[in-house]
């Protein structure tokens, strides 16, 4: 059983750490709304509903809209939460930390968390080797039996992913994803890859990063297509949060990053399970 007395010292240093590394980068603390008219459209993630609203899955539509407003460096840290999800590096509240910058993609991103993390090791004494950058086109060839196009062309992409590439990636930035993978990110120069990467630690997801989309058209017809998605699998949907897309106008080109919190504490700490650096899991 977690000590809870480590586990809120654990936390405190974390976030005082994270802070003040943002502080000196130039960046502000924003808080944005908890309880939303509309979630993100995603194709998996279900939001939780909350008294004729939801419970945010993520801070990112109202922080590309404080872009879009003219701020230009900021960050926030704050709980999100997903419909039924529940396991060990899982659960239905967690902490977010997510960070966007005016005029920055994704490959300048990488070079920011690689500063971060490597300064968020040095404050736990945490022995973490520099991270590695991969393309998954590379990952796929590396480590699994067929290739990332094989694994798209036969919708076995993310079980792939997860049984064959990512207890391979011990510090490492996953990059250049398939354009069908793009989500909320812009399209490569060459058009099968989308400007996102992931970074893992000890197999573990812990952050994700695009150049953000800024096309309103195509984000429109990005949410639509997930509709028709979550429509197809009986998932619930939502309507398009209409504010967001009016505001994609405005939104400079930028790249943004989230973050899970627990997951990267339990990194620090050398814990196994998101239980272990939590208090109060209901």
């Amino acid at each position: 059983m977690a000590d809870p007395s480590r586990i809120a010292h654990a936390r405190h240093k974390l976030l005082q750490a994270i802070r003040a590394f943002f502080h000196d980068h130039g960046y502000i603390e924003v808080s944005t709304p908890i309880r939303i008219r509309t979630p993100a459209l995603e194709d998996t993630i279900t939001a939780i509903e909350s008294s004729g609203s939801y419970l945010r899955t993520s801070p990112e539509l109202h922080m590309k809209r404080l872009l879009a407003e003219g701020l230009e460096k900021i960050y926030q840290i704050g709980p999100c939460f997903r419909a039924s999800e529940q396991g060990r590096l899982h659960h239905t509240e967690f902490t977010m930390l997510e960070w966007y910058e005016a005029g920055k993609d994704y490959l300048d991103m990488m070079e920011f968390i690689s500063e971060l993390i490597s300064s968020l090791a040095r404050e736990f004494q945490f022995n973490i080797n520099e991270l590695q950058q991969i393309e998954l086109e590379t990952a796929f060839e590396n480590w699994s039996s067929i290739s990332l196009w094989e694994a798209l062309a036969t919708d076995n992409f993310e079980d792939e992913l997860v049984s064959a590439i990512e207890a391979n990636l011990n510090n490492h930035i996953l990059y250049k994803f398939p354009a069908e993978h793009a989500a909320m990110s812009r399209i490569h120069t060459d058009i099968r890859f989308c400007e996102r990467w992931e970074l893992y630690l000890n197999g573990i997801e812990i952050a994700n990063c695009y150049t953000e989309l800024t096309n309103q058209e195509e984000q429109l017809k990005r949410f639509n297509q997930t509709i028709e998605y979550r429509k197809n699998n009986n998932l619930k949907n939502y309507p398009v949060d209409m504010q967001f897309i009016d505001a994609m106008d405005t939104i400079p080109e930028s790249a943004g990053v989230a973050l899970g919190i627990e997951r990267l504490l339990m990194q620090l700490t050398n814990k196994k399970d998101i239980s272990e650096v939590t208090h109060f899991m209901e």
